[in-house]
């Protein structure tokens, strides 16, 4: 059993609570494979949406263009959500300088430094958007 994979568990497990605040598990069907993929990421709230920053290498957020669709895992409740990528850097940057503002250590994660007044710095924003990418969740009915 690797790291993923106990986490996995935990989140659909009633001890779920010791991660949830901060992970949820996602559930995808393979675009190439038809074959269910799991994966716990971390996400945050803004309103009713869920959102989960990801690296444009890894390779699950792909399949949300093949099927939007995804089951969630997320504070103990099974849910259905309707993923929607994100991919337009000048949107990432934006979305990046938002979050980063209101969370130094997101900034200092991702190597984004913060001026005096704690706004990330332009030419790091645009960095990273070439980096990552956003998936925005948006939930549809409990399972």
């Amino acid at each position: 059993m690797n790291f993923n994979d106990l986490v996995s568990w935990l989140l659909r497990s009633r001890w779920h609570v010791i991660l949830s605040s901060s992970l949820m598990l996602v559930q995808v069907t393979g675009r190439k494979t038809g074959r269910l993929v799991r994966l716990p990421v971390n996400y945050h709230t803004e309103g009713d949406e869920l959102w989960v920053i990801s690296s444009r290498e890894r390779v699950w957020w792909r399949n949300l263009q093949a099927d939007p669709l995804a089951v969630l895992w997320l504070r103990g409740e099974q849910v259905s959500a309707r993923g929607e990528l994100v991919l337009d850097e000048g949107l990432v940057a934006a979305r990046l300088s938002k979050l980063c503002k209101d969370d130094a250590g997101l900034a200092r994660a991702l190597s984004i430094r913060l001026d005096e007044t704690k706004t990330p710095l332009v030419e790091d924003l645009h960095g990273v958007a070439l980096q990552r990418m956003f998936v925005k969740f948006t939930l549809q009915a409990a399972l």
